[in-house]
């Protein structure tokens, strides 16, 4: 009886200095510091061990200058902070853009393959998944080819979303004269206590000149090939200039940051550019304008993407139309979102009713059945796998990205979203919410989830939401 009250007491001391050392570290994010306590009770060491590789601070090797988001305000209107905050965004371009918006997988891949085989100097791929499946070996023997015919052939992979490829996919890649980089390699990342800064965006980029941005990565859940999600839902746009100068340096910063390297001074990624009223009505059928880009990430102050999406919601007039697999708001976004429901804003949520990640899918119905009861009108994706993540206000504003509203794309994940201004691009992108609505079910706080199961699922996984 001794040596059990000796070992408990050993026990409990253990899991109190761990629970001390998490609140030492997060004593300035009470949120944080709660999730964080609450995991290192049923896992005394090993709790530890997660804190250390997931709960570090971002250092970054170099920071580009920018200017924070709203400085460049000249030309953008007295008083219109949206507008504001669109004028500090840098374009993709310093010339008109041809935009196409792409809302079927399978069409995606077509055309990105075709602009592939037309490359004829350079192809960079920045991906967070890249599987080792029948469409990944389609793209590596594109690529291949690619390389062989004298086109400068880069891969730029998270080290987390593609632990899982092969050292025989990855050797091919390299024999046939690929560049491969990852971003934060799992095991040293979670050593040097990087392990949850994960470079989310994805970009395909072929002679500076055409690109795709979205949420596309490559693999066959992509074209269906998961029996559990079916078919996938996402958007993609295609854009097409002169020189495509701003994600051409985004790619160069983040390669080099892979490397650990400081970026290069001409690789800043600027607000420089034109003034907002050069920014063009853009649709679903090719036509030319100007077309901006926001970016989220951890070596960043402020949080380009973040916020603004919150002076968006805050100026919307007419209608907010938000999709998104994972839907974790903190508390800002929640206030922006009710604040806008209270003035007569229409609302409309769009999240997945099939969840590929429980926690998060569970922990997001716990913040809808709270938030639709001030107005805000939450459906479920019903046809498939909703990995669409997209903002549309008012006539004003549409966003295509990465970027998903949960607390990782946030404060931890790299990310990227393509601004499209003008009622036409709006419309064109309103006419795939409306149609993806038909694919939906509106959610009922009242029914669904109403099971004591469900509820306790919600309860628990909500718990575990500022680390989410």
């Amino acid at each position: 009886m001794t040596g059990l009250f000796a070992g408990l007491s050993v026990l409990f001391l253990l899991v109190l200095l761990q629970i001390l050392i998490v609140l030492a570290c997060e004593f300035q994010r009470p949120a944080r510091a709660a999730a964080w306590t609450l995991l290192q009770l049923p896992l005394p060491l090993l709790g530890l061990a997660l804190y250390w590789g997931l709960g570090g601070r971002f250092r970054s090797a170099g920071r580009p200058e920018r200017p924070p988001l709203g400085a460049a305000g000249g030309g953008a209107g007295e008083g219109d902070r949206l507008a504001a905050a669109l004028h500090a965004l840098p374009p993709v371009s310093s010339e008109k853009t041809r935009v196409r918006l792409f809302s079927r997988v399978d069409e995606t891949y077509e055309r990105i393959i075709e602009d592939l085989r037309e490359a004829s100097e350079t192809a960079d791929f920045l991906l967070y998944t890249l599987r080792d499946d029948r469409i990944g070996t389609v793209f590596r023997q594109l690529l291949e080819e690619k390389a062989r015919q004298g086109v400068k052939v880069r891969l730029l992979l998270d080290g987390a979303g593609s632990h899982a490829l092969g050292g025989a996919y990855r050797d091919r890649l390299r024999d046939a004269g690929i560049e491969l980089v990852f971003h934060h390699p799992l095991g040293a990342s979670f050593l040097k206590r990087k392990a949850n800064f994960r470079n989310h965006r994805k970009l395909f980029l072929f002679d500076n000149r055409i690109a795709y941005v979205g949420g596309l990565n490559i693999g066959d859940e992509y074209l269906g090939g998961d029996p559990h999600l079916g078919f996938w839902r996402d958007s993609t746009v295609r854009l097409e200039a002169v020189e495509l100068t701003g994600l051409s340096r985004l790619f160069e910063r983040d390669w080099r940051m892979a490397q650990g390297q400081p970026p290069p001074p001409d690789a800043a990624v600027s607000a420089a550019g034109s003034p907002l009223g050069a920014v063009r009505p853009l649709g679903e059928s090719v036509q030319a304008a100007a077309v901006r880009f926001a970016l989220s990430g951890p070596d960043e102050p402020l949080s380009g993407l973040y916020g603004l999406y919150f002076t968006a919601l805050a100026s919307a007039r007419r209608r907010i139309y938000l999709a998104s697999p994972y839907w974790i708001p903190d508390e800002a976004m929640r206030k922006a979102l009710e604040t806008a429901v209270s003035a007569g804003v229409d609302v409309r949520i769009l999240l997945p009713e099939i969840a590929d990640h429980k926690l998060v899918h569970y922990a997001g119905l716990s913040f809808a059945r709270d938030m639709a009861g001030s107005g805000i009108r939450f459906y479920l994706y019903r046809k498939g796998f909703l990995h669409d993540k997209t903002l549309l206000i008012d006539d004003r504003l549409g966003a295509v990205g990465t970027f998903n509203l949960d607390r990782r794309s946030f404060f931890s994940n790299f990310e990227l979203s393509v601004i499209l201004t003008g009622e036409e691009a709006v419309r064109s992108l309103a006419e795939e919410f409306e149609r993806d609505l038909r694919e939906c079910r509106e959610f009922d706080p009242n029914a669904d989830g109403s099971q004591a199961s469900a509820g306790l699922k919600e309860r628990v996984c909500r718990l575990l939401a500022p680390l989410l």
